[in-house]
């Protein structure tokens, strides 16, 4: 008596349809981890901008917000005193370079920054009391070179996306 079993041709053609399918799907997969790795920086950058705000006029007091010309950091603190506020973007991320960026070691003599003083930074956006701040715009690029470009808004101080057109 003969029991049902798959041939070896069978066997082979399955494994070979299994292969096509993981060859589509793995591109797509790691597609969304880049989106997403993007989306997490592009809100940690939203929200670090909203606290820095946020305390600007809950203590009174002007403070000054750089980006990392082609790096993955922000920095902020009051204005003329040091840095007490940074974040980092996650691995992969980075905002774009300005021009002209300057260099810390120009216009600050804290030496407690040692770790920043030699980046390049941004022009110094400033939160005013008020709720309203100077203009920035800056670009943050992803892993795979996906891009988000962000604007602060001097009227508002708000901090915000820019569609693509």
């Amino acid at each position: 008596m003969s029991r049902p079993a798959f041939t070896l041709l069978e066997l082979l053609l399955v494994a070979a349809l299994l292969c096509v399918a993981a060859a589509v799907a793995v591109p797509a997969v790691t597609g969304v981890a880049k989106r997403q790795e993007l989306m997490t920086a592009t809100g940690d950058t939203l929200r670090f901008l909203d606290e820095n705000r946020r305390r600007a006029v809950e203590e009174g007091a002007a403070r000054w917000v750089r980006v990392e010309s082609g790096g993955p950091n922000l920095i902020a603190g009051v204005v003329a005193a040091g840095i007490d506020h940074d974040v980092s973007l996650p691995e992969g991320c980075e905002f774009e370079a300005f021009d002209p960026a300057e260099r810390l070691s120009e216009v600050v003599e804290d030496t407690a920054i040692h770790e920043y003083i030699e980046s390049a930074w941004s022009p110094e956006a400033t939160f005013f009391p008020d709720g309203t701040s100077t203009d920035l715009a800056f670009t943050l690029t992803g892993p795979g070179g996906r891009r988000q470009d962000l604007v602060l808004r001097g009227l508002t101080g708000r901090a915000s996306l820019v569609r693509p057109e």
